[in-house]
């Protein structure tokens, strides 16, 4: 009889206002849940140019290791750029601009969340005092 993988993951706190991922059936990341935001995408598609860049938050609360539980951001990038004509290279460059507008945006969003986790690692020790 196999044995249900929910009941080895170690509970997951309660989700932050900014995490949108999905806990419930998927498997943990190395058997540590985690919270995640959504992600900014930017798909780039031009003729010869094939560019695929992901950024978002991240949060492992429950990590052993207690560096390794702070809120932070990640980015991934793929790509394939050939650019044969000037077009190609204005193209890809009025993309990259785009992108790095929304990447602005999930700095802004990184900032509440830190403050929002700061806040409820200080809450957690106050009332773990009260009740010490």
């Amino acid at each position: 009889m196999e044995q249900d993988v929910t009941e080895l993951k170690p509970p997951l706190p309660p989700c932050p206002p900014w995490c949108t991922g999905a806990h419930g059936a998927e498997p943990p990341w190395h058997g540590i849940p985690w919270h995640e935001s959504r992600p900014v995408v930017l798909d780039v598609r031009t003729g010869p140019v094939t560019v695929r860049f992901v950024t978002g938050i991240v949060q492992y609360p429950a990590d052993p290791d207690p560096d390794r539980r702070h809120v932070l951001a990640w980015s991934h990038m793929t790509a394939r750029v050939q650019m044969a004509r000037p077009s190609d290279v204005v193209a890809f460059a009025d993309m990259l601009t785009d992108y790095a507008g929304r990447l602005r945006e999930v700095a802004d969003e990184l900032v509440i969340a830190q403050q929002q986790e700061q806040a409820r690692v200080e809450a957690d020790l106050k009332n773990a005092s009260r009740e010490g």
